[in-house]
């Protein structure tokens, strides 16, 4: 293995490590069911563009998560004042989140750009991650509702 392709090999394992965290515990063996998916896929995946194809479906199936928690959260909320002050921070929330996913929309964008098509897959995992997230404490904050 020449130095080049030592230094691209770190490269992209440094960047899969950060778009790809590992989280959790023993007890969280069993993976979720788009992680297992996203997992699946990947391992199949034989080039950067199947990647990011299984990342960006990843991607995709978060936001439909979260979605789908915040209308579960929002129609759980009680009715009344408390429920209206909820639903106002509710949606202030949303507004702060589209705004930071456009920020980061931007930031992703530059990652992109670099040279080497590994980066289009840093970006993509960075961006799936993301929504991962967002949907995942929307869930949390929908339990302790």
């Amino acid at each position: 293995m020449n130095h080049k392709t030592t230094v691209l090999s770190y490269t992209l394992l440094s960047l899969c490590a950060a778009a790809f965290p590992v989280t959790g515990t023993a007890e969280d063996a069993k993976p979720h069911p788009i992680d297992a998916a996203q997992g699946a896929c990947l391992d199949s995946a034989k080039s950067t563009t199947e990647m990011r194809s299984c990342l960006n479906n990843a991607r995709d199936s978060w936001e439909s998560e979260a979605k789908k928690a915040l209308a579960e959260l929002v129609s759980s909320l009680a009715p009344g004042a408390n429920g209206v002050e909820v639903r106002g921070a509710l949606e202030r929330d949303l507004q702060s989140w589209s705004k930071f996913q456009a920020k980061e929309a931007a930031w992703y964008q530059m990652i992109a750009l670099l040279p080497d098509t590994v980066n289009l897959v840093a970006a993509s995992g960075y961006q799936t991650e993301d929504m991962k997230q967002r949907a995942l404490r929307l869930r949390d904050h929908q339990h302790a509702a």
